[in-house]
């Protein structure tokens, strides 16, 4: 403003001078004029004065007004500069502050995040890396319910729904949330809303802790302190926690049992109370002061095996042994409680008198017994004999009697053990001697055992100074004892297998019963199919499973020693390699099979049919075990001598006798077997397979047993798998015998001129009747039919010529096949008897040793299998 009033004067006072320079130009050019002009002109230069007068008081003026506003705009520039330089320091307070906060975000172990009003990450720390496996980039744009699972989401939603409204802050949620590897990890969000300048709601902000291994933690401290209050709660001894001044706080049932109290008797009461009977081992009272308890809570030191007796509510003395500990802060050393464990020992007291009474009753019979007496001098370590100690080592009077001829007397495989032993436990920590060991008796070199016992007696000083003691020969004992122990093992085992036989007889009987019944319709039916009938395929898989289902029942017999032995001379090589191919496809492709089967082997009487098994099962049982990894079974054969140590490894509880033996060797390269499961490796119904039915192992142990052999197995996790079984060896090379083959000869062969052949069938199961009866009128022949004894032997008498085969069962009510077979005999003598029954025909024999000269087929037979015995029969 100044600056435009300055501009306004000078251009006044420019247009006055020119406006006098016109005039004294006038002048000039017309004097006439002169004089007017010069008074115009002496005017014009009044005003100019004055003009100029004013122009100098307007300078003034404003020069003042210049310098008032330059002051004040010097001011406005000092305070501008001020605030400047206010703000750049601000500016720099806050990017150190931002700075600051940026460090802190980034090394936090929290993960710090922003969300929009519509749940949607706007900012992500890069601890969520950590956290959730996840970049901050990756994070914005998901919500928190993207990284939980839809239970957890309904479950914090319903939280979130909660507070939505009042747009308040969240502390401590624990919500669980995927990684992005997919584990759960477990969050503890805490945020606060955020508004923007006008109050408007627009998001929260947080963090997130991490307090998965917290949790975890916390759960296992849970569970610990619950497995501790279970064992407290449960074991024998008695716990109870008593407070500073000794009053209890706690105690578990066990504390109750032995004191004879009631929980709410308990409670409170301290070992000051008069109500507590108790005496010391002498019979003296033993004052409350002076329980263990309160001398720990006393000096802070714990007692041990304190010996205490307290009389109960019901007047009885119950003798316990007393454990303390204090229990302490860092900061305090007197002990803010204590915890006191008891045991009752009234009963261990009651044997430990009884004990010394018969000690004191063993050494007076001692005296009069035959026993050898001892006494070794400790400090010269020599030692002197009664003449019967002499006798028990077989050492004359001039036999060096000092430690290391008694040494020299142990048996060398036990001089290690002895040496160790005599000089720790005895002399080292002050112990009794009374140990059984093993002698080389001088005077014939013989083996024998011994049982020592000493005393040791120790000076005032705690110095070894000699040891009484006696040695007793108690070879006959072991020998008994352990012979004893076999016989009863034995007779045991005898005792389970015979119960396993008359379960697995009785099982077979009844389930071949059924399968009889199942077997025989459905060969008839498909006998009657046509050949492309579509049912074929399902008859022939039914058949399939009922010869699974037989082979079960043998399974079960030949553990229990109840199968059927066809025995022959075979040689073992030979038998593996024809069966290699069957053995090859049996497992898997990823299983290699090597066989090294020696020549030449020595012959061994065994069935067939029976070693097929053994070796089947051994080979799958090995395939099982390589896995999905597959690996090499190596299957050997070969001849051994074994001698009784060796022998005494097997699995078997009979121990064949020394001799030589005929190996077949199973060896897998798979996992292996702990200890227990070798244990149990032969136990009927015992598998580690998902799908088996532990019958395999048991029928190897059983046909193994029956063979006279033996079994033994190498095993250890993840080394693999050896098991031999033994079959005693012969002395010739097996001679090769070729067998006949079943004649297939027709029935009219066997048919009688005039008339067809008639069969009585003899059944009391109606099911196992109708399809015996169906079977043979499909081979052709006339049939006849009696549900019992009693009826058979009616058909018998009046219809014996027309006759000319009885297939009879032998388990019926009112008479069983044996009696009815007897009385059909005496009726007619040449009657031709097919015995027929679900159990095993040795165990017919064992029943009925004897039974004439009838033949025996086995139920379920095949039709195949009845034809057969029908010819054999019927051609006679």
């Amino acid at each position: 403003m100044a600056t435009d009033k300055r501009t306004s004067l000078t251009e006044q006072l420019e247009a006055a001078r020119k406006e006098i320079a016109y005039y004294q130009r006038i002048a000039k050019e017309s004097g006439d004029r002169r004089l007017r002009e010069t008074e115009q002109l002496s005017g014009l230069i009044t005003e100019l004065k004055k003009t100029q007068n004013a122009l100098a008081q307007a300078k003034a003026e404003l020069e003042r007004r210049v310098e008032e506003r330059t002051a004040d705009l010097q001011e406005v520039n000092r305070a501008l500069q001020r605030e400047m330089a206010e703000r750049i320091a601000a500016e720099d307070v806050v990017r150190k502050s931002e700075e600051k906060f940026r460090n802190i975000v980034e090394i936090s172990s929290d993960w710090i995040w922003e969300i929009s009003e519509q749940g949607a990450y706007t900012y992500s720390s890069p601890k969520v890396k950590d956290l959730l496996g996840y970049s901050p980039e990756e994070i914005l744009g998901k919500t928190p319910f993207d990284l939980m699972l839809p239970d957890e989401v309904r479950r914090v939603a319903a939280i979130f729904e909660c507070i939505r409204d009042d747009r308040g802050p969240i502390s401590l949620l624990e919500n669980s949330n995927l990684h992005k590897d997919g584990h759960l990890v477990i969050l503890e969000t805490s945020c606060v809303p955020l508004f923007d300048e006008h109050g408007a709601f627009t998001g929260y902000r947080g963090i997130d802790r991490d307090i998965t291994d917290r949790k975890q933690s916390e759960a296992a401290l849970k569970d610990s302190e619950e497995r501790m209050r279970l064992v407290i709660q449960s074991i024998a001894e008695g716990v109870v926690l008593q407070d500073a001044s000794g009053a209890i706080l706690v105690s578990n049932p066990s504390a109750e049992r032995i004191l004879g109290l009631t929980k709410l008797q308990m409670l409170g009461r301290t070992s000051l109370d008069p109500r507590w009977r108790t005496v010391h081992e002498d019979g003296t009272p033993f004052a409350g002061e002076s329980h263990p308890a309160m001398v720990t809570l006393r000096t802070g030191e714990p007692k041990y095996n304190v010996t205490m007796g307290v009389h109960k509510p019901d007047g009885t003395l119950t003798w316990i042994s007393v454990n303390t500990q204090p229990l302490t802060k860092e900061a305090d050393r007197k002990p803010y409680a204590v915890v006191a464990t008891f045991r009752d020992i009234t009963e261990s007291r009651r044997i430990a008198e009884t004990l010394r009474n018969r000690e004191s009753v063993l050494r007076e019979s001692q005296a009069v017994a035959h026993i050898g007496t001892y006494v070794l001098d400790a400090t010269t370590g020599t030692w002197e004999s009664t003449e019967v100690l002499d006798q028990i080592f077989g050492i004359s009077a001039a036999y060096p009697k000092d430690v290391s001829g008694w040494v020299a007397l142990v048996h060398p495989d036990d001089r290690a053990e002895m040496t160790s032993y005599f000089s720790d436990q005895v002399l080292g920590a002050r112990k009794s001697f009374n140990r059984e060991y093993r002698i080389i008796r001088q005077s014939d070199g013989q083996g024998r055992w011994v049982h020592g016992l000493g005393r040791l007696d120790l000076d005032d000083r705690g110095k070894p100074i000699r040891m009484i003691g006696t040695i007793q020969d108690v070879t006959d004992r072991k020998k008994a004892l352990e012979e004893k122990l076999e016989l009863e093992r034995r007779l045991l085992h005898a005792q389970k297998l015979e119960s396993l036989g008359v379960l697995a007889g009785g099982i077979a009987h009844d389930f071949n019963n059924l399968l009889m019944a199942i077997q025989g319709n459905l060969e008839l039916s498909l006998r009657r199919l046509s050949s492309v009938s579509p049912a074929r395929e399902s008859i022939e898989h039914s058949l399939q499973a009922v010869q699974r289902s037989v082979d079960l029942t043998r399974q079960m017999l030949a553990y229990s020693g109840k199968a059927t032995f066809l025995i022959k001379n075979l040689d073992l090589s030979e038998l593996v390699v024809e069966n290699v191919h069957l053995l090859r496809a049996s497992i898997p492709k990823n299983v290699s099979l090597q066989v090294n089967a020696e020549q030449s082997l020595p012959v061994i009487e065994a069935d067939a049919a029976q070693l097929q098994q053994v070796v089947m099962n051994l080979i799958t049982n090995a395939a099982e075990s390589l896995g999905d990894t597959g690996g090499l079974i190596t299957l050997s054969t070969g001849v051994c001598a074994a001698d009784a140590a060796y022998l005494r490894t097997s699995r078997l509880e009979e121990v064949p006798p020394v001799g030589r033996y005929v190996y077949l060797e199973v060896s897998d390269s798979g996992c292996g077997m702990n200890e227990t499961t070798q244990q149990r490796l032969f136990d009927p119904f015992f598998t580690t397979k998902t799908m088996g039915r532990g019958l395999g192992m048991s029928a190897i142990l059983g046909i193994v047993r029956g063979h006279k052999g033996a079994i033994m197995v190498d095993s250890a996790v993840g080394e693999g798998t050896t098991i031999r079984v033994l079959f005693p060896a012969g002395e010739q090379p097996v001679a090769r015998v070729l067998e006949q083959g079943r004649t297939t000869a027709g029935w009219e062969q066997a048919a009688v001129a005039g008339r067809q052949k008639t069969v009585l069938i003899v059944d009391d199961e109606e099911m196992v009747r109708n399809v015996c009866v169906a079977m043979v009128r499909e081979l052709g022949l006339n049939v006849m039919v009696a549900e019992d004894g009693l009826k058979a032997l009616e058909l018998m008498r009046n219809n014996g010529s027309l006759i000319d085969c009885v297939i009879l069962d032998l388990s019926m009510p009112k008479m069983d096949g044996f009696e009815v077979s007897r009385e059909m005999r005496r009726i007619q003598p040449d009657v031709r008897i097919i015995l027929s029954s679900g159990y095993h025909e040795q165990e017919l024999e064992r029943k009925n040793a004897g039974e004439g000269t009838a033949l025996f087929i086995q139920k379920p037979y095949k039709l195949e299998s009845l034809e057969d015995v029908l010819q054999q029969v019927l051609k006679k």
